[in-house]
């Protein structure tokens, strides 16, 4: 049997891994420490800033401000991906590259590709929902080939963004704020803002299950869980700054 942190009911590892979260709820999940500091956890967020994914990392910020979305919103959704693949790796043919190298954001050559990790079908529906919505028009005319997505640090951020962007901007259409609920803003991306889903009351957190130190998570609570540790960090940061101001 197992906790849910967030409204302390049990079900066991049978039952689907559902996390509920009343909306406007501020987010309280946090990863268990061991899990946090755990190896393939620390390279993702210390390769956030590494040279190697700088123009990918400074285009999230820059394209984030352009089209009105939380930066770390969109970076929480991606370090689901990122996650995933580290921890996987790191049992695997990826474990030297984790263990000894230089922490970075990795690029999937998978079905999912790019830093982002965005399906090439998904990546074209991107485009065109957010021309739809009246922005990313910088995309128009740019051809979606998963060569691109793959190898264009640039192109895959802004996907990423506008797919953030895409997700929160169908349901305030409908009515329905999640701009500041990482969960369910990273269970959508984690499905690629499939479009029979529709906007609801109740939307739930939940995910490709991706295993830290033994234990379980789906995707929605890792996006979750950074999303809450980037917004302590900059609470940290101010309050460091105030008190030697």
């Amino acid at each position: 049997m197992m906790m849910n942190v967030l409204s302390n009911q049990w079900y066991t590892k049978s039952e689907s891994k559902i996390v509920e979260i009343e909306k406007h709820e501020e987010p309280k999940f946090q990863l268990p420490e061991n899990v946090m500091q755990s190896p393939c956890v620390q390279f993702i967020i210390k390769g956030i800033d590494a040279k190697e994914r700088e123009t990918f990392n400074n285009t999230l910020k820059s394209y984030s401000k352009e089209v009105g979305i939380d930066y770390d919103l969109v970076l929480s959704a991606i370090l689901g991906e990122q996650i995933r693949i580290s921890c996987k790796g790191v049992r695997g043919y990826l474990k030297d590259t984790i263990l000894k190298g230089t922490p970075m954001l990795f690029r999937s050559y998978d079905v999912s590709v790019g830093v982002a990790g965005i399906k090439l079908w998904t990546a074209r529906r991107i485009k065109n929902e957010a021309l739809a919505y009246g922005y990313g028009e910088d995309l128009r005319n740019v051809q979606i080939t998963e060569k691109a997505i793959t190898e264009n640090d640039v192109l895959s951020a802004k996907l990423a963004t506008l797919l953030v962007k895409n997700i929160v901007h169908r349901r305030e259409l409908s009515g329905f704020d999640i701009s500041e609920n990482a969960g369910v803003v990273g269970t959508l991306y984690n499905m690629g803002n499939p479009p029979k889903k529709e906007p609801h009351a109740d939307p739930k957190i939940w995910g490709s299950v991706i295993t830290i130190e033994d234990q379980d998570f789906v995707y929605g609570e890792i996006s979750l869980a950074m999303y809450n540790y980037f917004k302590q960090q900059k609470g940290k940061e101010e309050k460091s700054e105030e008190n030697n101001g």
